[in-house]
């Protein structure tokens, strides 16, 4: 029974984040000199299909760094609201824990998006022995 609970949480889970994309037109795509993996267009196809409105901050332009070599720009959700992107910006922090890290993140070339979170010296990471 655990099991099945289990599994019907991560179906759940799946779907809220599917339904919570990142928002059209809410940021822009900025390419390092040199790079020549995917085109703007293909970049921001990928981020629009992907969840990142837990990265926007409420006031305040944020960046995402992405190890293939470009920077997503997410604008302040304060900026959605002025131009009718967004409606309700209640749920929007306004800042980053002081100890907060923002990951690096990856796109794949079949145009999926892995984060690589810095490890945290504070915390005890299990090595999965018994």
């Amino acid at each position: 029974m655990n099991k099945n609970l289990l599994i019907a949480l991560l179906f759940f889970a799946f779907q809220m984040v599917r339904a919570q994309q990142t928002v059209p037109h809410s940021f822009e795509c900025r390419l390092n000199a040199g790079y020549q993996e995917f085109t703007v267009n293909e970049i921001t196809e990928f981020i629009n299909k992907a969840q990142f409105e837990n990265f926007r901050l409420l006031e305040q332009r944020d960046t995402l760094k992405f190890a293939n070599g470009f920077d997503i720009i997410l604008y302040s959700a304060r900026e959605l609201q002025q131009s009718g992107l967004v409606k309700d910006i209640t749920a929007y922090k306004s800042s980053f824990l002081p100890q907060y890290k923002l990951p690096v993140f990856h796109l794949t070339s079949s145009g999926e998006i892995g984060a690589e979170y810095p490890r945290n010296q504070k915390v005890k990471y299990s090595t999965g022995r018994k």
